[in-house]
Order: C-alpha cells, then sequence, then structure tokens
C-alpha cells in the first residue's frame, strides 16, 4: 500500500487542480481503488509500480533527446571565412546569406549547405548523414552544415544557412519529436 499512497494522494490533488496532467494519475488512483475493493493488492501494488517506471523511462527519454539536440548544436559552425573580391574576412557565422561564398580550411566545420565551387577534400558528414566514412569530395559537390573539412581547401557557395540548412532541420525535427 506504500507504493500506492504516492499515486492516491496525486490523483486525490488532481482533482482540484484539473490538469491534463494528472488526469492519468486520477484514473490510476481509482484503478488502485478498485482492486484494493475487491482484496486484489497485487494489482493494487503493480499498477501504480509501472506508471512510476514509465515516467522514469519518459524522462530518461527526453533526457536523451536533449542530450542529441545539444550535441548537435554544438556541431554548428561558430565563424566564417567569406570571400569578398578575393577577399577573406571572417564573420559569425550568423551573418552568412545565401549565395555568399566560403573559404573552408582543413578541421573547420561547414557552415552552411552549399556546393563546393573549388577545391578537393575528404569531409567527415557522419553526424548528418550516418555515414562512418569520410566522403572525398570536389568541385560540384553538395555539402551540408555540420560537417568538418578533413583534409583539403574549399570554397563553398553556400545555398541554406541556419534553420534552412540540413542540420537545422534535423535540429527542428529532434526538437518537435521531444515535445
Amino acid at each position: 500500500m506504500l507504493v500506492s499512497g504516492a499515486v492516491l494522494w496525486r490523483g486525490l490533488a488532481g482533482l482540484f487542480q484539473r490538469e491534463p496532467t494528472n488526469y492519468t494519475d486520477q484514473l490510476v488512483a481509482l484503478a488502485v481503488l478498485a482492486a484494493c475493493a475487491s482484496g486484489d493488492f497485487v494489482t493494487a501494488t503493480l499498477v501504480p509500480l509501472i506508471l512510476d517506471l514509465g515516467r522514469i523511462f519518459e524522462e530518461r527519454s527526453a533526457l536523451g533527446a536533449q542530450a542529441a539536440i545539444d550535441d548537435l548544436i554544438s556541431m554548428q559552425a561558430h565563424n566564417a571565412t567569406r570571400l569578398n573580391d578575393g577577399q577573406e574576412e571572417i564573420i559569425p557565422a550568423t551573418e552568412l546569406r545565401i549565395g555568399d561564398v566560403v573559404l573552408l580550411r582543413p578541421g573547420e566545420v561547414i557552415p552552411g549547405d552549399g556546393v563546393v565551387t573549388s577545391g578537393r577534400s575528404s569531409i567527415d558528414q557522419s553526424a548528418i548523414t550516418g555515414e562512418s566514412q569520410p566522403e572525398d569530395i570536389e568541385e560540384g559537390a553538395k555539402v551540408f552544415a555540420g560537417a568538418r573539412n578533413i583534409n583539403g581547401l574549399l570554397q563553398i557557395k553556400i545555398s541554406n544557412i541556419g534553420a534552412q540548412s540540413a542540420l537545422g532541420n534535423v535540429i527542428a525535427l529532434l526538437q518537435k519529436a521531444e515535445q
């Protein structure tokens, strides 16, 4: 009965609060009372125990989803080297516009979706595409925000930035799923 006490208390309190989150507790409290009235104390113990286990798993899943979202957000480039009339200028990645051409050195993160206009390299886009091996790219190849340039010098013409990029869409989908 000790296990059922917390659920009974939450169910009773939920009668006066009228919040949708309390409806489950109210139904479980009724099930516990019915089980106790019929003498089925095993059911009266198992029902709230299973409910609490479900809540633990739900919370754990939510924390895992939030950690995945945080990891993806941390993959976004903070700065970009924009080419402007042949001159390099380092700007915050949030200032990039569609059509800008960026220079990407080895180790840097691609700041937006785009097309390689010059150069050859290998890129690690495992977090975006799930591919375990780096992909060799050259002029004309499509690349995604959040991928890391491994070993070559690239020029990329930006086609999507921020929330419109593939990485932005993945983050938005995960945030929607988390809710």
